[in-house]
């Protein structure tokens, strides 16, 4: 599969965001599909850049990152679940941005449909 970014940790295609070494302790892959993220958060790491894995008192996962201590930033994935995936890209502005792009064309074309039904209305 070709991504439009890779960084061996956090990948971006065409059907999703794939994240690497995500479950505990087996480093699976979780993937989200486009549909499934609702909101996104970029914030300041601060004190999480020293969690490496897993989850402290906030309903946050972070995805096993070593680097993460060398890295400011992070994307929260809001997607419904209690859990929000949180990922540490090594390039946030470029991932920020590719999801910002994929989730408006999913809600321009999902208000684009919602104004045709109405059309369609008598």
């Amino acid at each position: 599969m070709k991504f439009d970014y890779d960084d061996g940790t956090i990948a971006c295609g065409r059907d999703g965001i794939y994240i690497r070494n995500y479950y505990f302790p087996s480093r699976r892959t979780k993937k989200l599909s486009w549909a499934d993220i609702e909101t996104l958060e970029r914030r300041s790491l601060g004190v999480g850049r020293l969690r490496l894995w897993g989850m402290g008192l906030s309903p946050e996962w972070f995805h096993l990152d070593f680097l993460r201590p060398t890295k400011a930033e992070a994307i929260v994935l809001r997607t419904g679940s209690f859990v929000s995936p949180v990922i540490t890209p090594q390039d946030p502005d470029k991932v920020f941005a590719l999801i910002k792009r994929k989730l408006s064309v999913r809600y321009d074309s999902e208000i684009h449909d919602l104004e045709a039904s109405r059309e369609e209305r008598p």
